[in-house]
């Protein structure tokens, strides 16, 4: 069955209320065949063939209801991108009615999105985002630039396939679902169709509906897989050669534009798609026999992501599969029979499984072909591996454009609620996923129930982003008060994360404009919870500070300050909500008198030496345009000449806000305070 057209590969909430639509979450299910209906009568074996479209695929519902009503029992099923997602369910056993509702609940928008919203990430990570809203997925992997392969990860539609299909953890064969089943992708490195019948059947529906460029490419088997459309968009071969006498085959491919819709480069690049992807499915309609039946439901200007037209797009496949009754009516069986096939084919709910082991399982994901062969000389890429290699070997540390995660499971695992001896908890599970992808480490986290030696279970397998774990970060800053002052500064960051066991990381910064700032912290957590850490710091940094007069208010001087600073915190961070600092900071600096008369404003230099003490907390759903939650924190700066500092004062720096919605309105009072609390010195 394995040819270069056809690949069998064999590799091994928030829509929680949707899921309780579909027949059950079950696990190690028994009662899978090849059919679902037992061959008594002589009958021919009725194959379903199903196009890849987006929104447009929803219609394949419609078509469905009718062959039901009109008891036509389908044998084998093949699909491609939405086509896929609408024939996996079915053969696992999905009723007409039970896709429907799910279709119609799905927050699609949220589906076909990675973003999570700020609390759910790792206090770091806000921290990062916070400071550094440009975030273009930009990384050194490999000693190379990378960049994420996909605008979406598809994390979120990772999750929703997963609990749509838990109940085929067991199913490794996809010949054994209720309905055998194929998944139809492509590879991207050959163009080639790869014919999926085996493996996870969430991964392979996932993997057919990865739209080059949108979504990142599926690994499987080692091979970079995506939407099966560009290679076989209507996969008329594939269910021939599972055997079908007779295919119901339901073509809802995206129509042409006229020259009047061809008016921007998106509209362009995606006619030239639809010309690829016609042109593949034209030459599997000219394999059609007299016999098939094709079904065409003219969807108009209905687009790909048109989810909000979900009952639209299934009336119209219902109605024109009501015109080909005289031709479907020939393949009805009898009652009886029909009744005993969708028994079979509507699996009987059962018990979620006693979890007695929970693992995480770190994958790397695809490295380029370029790295994965030998390239024949001493390139600059080789030289560069080999100095890193060479640094490690010497210093003991991890390069920063270091390749790999170092991170030890055990601190993933620390992450995780799901307990052992008790039934797998659905909402526990999406709580734990959801925990595990706020490190912002993994560019998806996948997860396996597994048999062994009697046993079940749990395994998390998070999937290391392909542009990490060294990455790149950019700010820009830019104020006018339009009355001649203004300021500036463009900042970038670079932060190496995981670079040992208890997941280490060093963050450097550079800023530059009118506030020029370089910080480099290496920050060590000191348990696999990650609770307590260590965080030595060096710091340089420059601003103006200016002097009013008491009487007018006008500025009678302006300062220059350069400081550089070291420093060594202790701490604790809370969950991932908020962080305490403890810490020490010596250092020195200099003023330089910008405006103001010399004599009465001396410049000077100075010593620092303090005790610092901090306390953060952020728990916004957002950080541009919060609707929930509140930020701030306390900073208490006591300057101790014991320490090494020219003056002793002790400053407190302090303030947050709150964001509340109300309806239509969101309210965010602020509040801050700077001030001394005792001494001459300043903050």
């Amino acid at each position: 069955m394995i040819t270069s057209e056809r690949r069998h590969l064999r590799s091994s909430s928030r829509w929680r209320g949707v899921l309780i639509l579909l027949p059950a979450l079950i696990f190690f299910s028994a009662g899978y065949s090849h059919s679902a209906e037992p061959q008594a009568e002589k009958r021919p074996r009725i194959g379903l063939v199903l196009s890849g479209g987006g929104a447009r695929g929803i219609a394949h519902i419609g078509v469905l209801k009718v062959l039901e009503s009109m008891r036509v029992p389908i044998d084998c099923i093949a699909g491609t991108s939405m086509g896929a997602i609408v024939g996996g369910l079915y053969a696992a056993g999905a009723s007409p009615a039970d896709l429907e509702k799910l279709v119609t609940s799905i927050p699609w928008n949220e589906a076909f999105t990675d973003k999570q919203t700020a609390d759910k990430l790792s206090f770091r990570r806000k921290e990062d985002r916070y400071a550094d809203k440009i975030d273009l997925n930009l990384g050194i992997r490999d000693g190379r630039l990378n960049t994420s392969r996909g605008l979406v990860q598809g994390q979120n539609l990772n999750l929703l396939l997963k609990e749509m299909l838990l109940h085929t953890a067991d199913v490794k064969d996809f010949d054994r679902l209720h309905i055998p089943f194929r998944a139809v992708a492509a590879d991207i490195e050959t163009g080639q169709a790869v014919v999926i019948g085996a493996g996870d059947l969430s991964e392979a529906i996932r993997a057919s509906m990865s739209i080059p460029g949108i979504f990142a490419p599926m690994e499987i088997n080692g091979r970079m897989l995506v939407d099966g459309g560009i290679a076989n968009n209507l996969p008329v071969d594939v269910v021939r050669g599972m055997g079908a006498d007779i295919l119901i085959v339901v073509d809802i491919g995206t129509p042409l534009r006229t020259r009047e819709g061809l008016n921007s480069p998106t509209s362009i690049t995606a006619q030239v798609m639809t010309i690829l992807i016609q042109r593949n499915v034209q030459a599997q309609l000219k394999t059609l026999k007299p016999e098939d039946i094709l079904i065409q439901p003219q969807l108009g200007n209905l687009g790909t992501t048109d989810f909000s037209k979900t009952a639209e797009a299934m009336n119209i496949g219902q109605d024109t599969a009501k015109k080909f009754t005289d031709r479907l009516s020939r393949l009805a069986v009898p009652n009886e029979s029909y009744q005993v096939y969708l028994a079979r084919q509507r699996q009987q709910p059962m018990e979620l499984p006693i979890i007695d082991y929970v693992k995480v399982e770190i994958k790397s994901p695809l490295t380029s072909p370029a790295l994965r062969t030998p390239t024949g000389g001493k390139n600059a890429l080789d030289i560069n591996l080999d100095l890193s290699t060479k640094l490690k070997q010497m210093t003991g540390i991890p390069s920063i454009v270091g390749n790999r995660s170092n991170i030890s499971p055990k601190v993933l695992e620390a992450q995780i609620e799901t307990k052992t001896g008790e039934k797998l908890d659905v909402d526990t599970l999406n709580k734990d996923i959801t925990r595990l992808y706020g490190l912002d480490t993994f560019e998806r986290v996948d997860f396996h129930l597994e048999k062994k030696d009697g046993k079940t279970g749990l395994i998390f397998d998070p999937v290391e982003k392909s542009w990490g774990p060294t990455y790149l970060r950019f700010s820009l800053s830019l104020a006018d008060d339009f009355k001649g002052d203004n300021s500036y500064t463009i900042g970038g960051r670079i932060t190496r994360t995981e670079i040992n066991a208890l997941g280490a990381e060093w963050r450097n910064q550079l800023q530059i404009g009118d506030l020029p700032r370089v910080f480099s912290e290496f920050y060590q957590p000191l348990d696999f919870g990650t609770r307590y850490f260590v965080a030595p710091r060096i710091e340089y940094r420059e601003w103006n500070a200016n002097i009013f007069a008491p009487s007018s208010g006008n500025v009678i001087a302006e300062y220059r300050t350069k400081e550089l600073l070291g420093g060594l915190d202790v701490g604790r961070q809370f969950e991932n909500w908020g962080e305490l600092r403890v810490g020490l900071i010596r250092g020195y600096g200099a003023t330089r008198l910008n405006v103001g008369d010399p004599s009465l404003w001396p410049t000077e230099s100075f010593n620092v030496g303090a005790i610092t003490s901090s306390f953060s907390y952020n728990t916004l759903d957002n950080f541009e345009f919060p609707l929930r939650g509140a930020s701030g924190g306390a900073k208490l700066l006591s300057s101790l000449t014991e320490l090494g500092s020219d003056n002793k004062f002790t400053g407190i720096d302090n303030g947050g806000l709150a964001a509340k919605t109300l309806g239509k309105t969101t309210v965010i009072p602020k509040v801050f305070y700077r001030g001394m609390v005792d001494g001459d010195g300043e903050i």
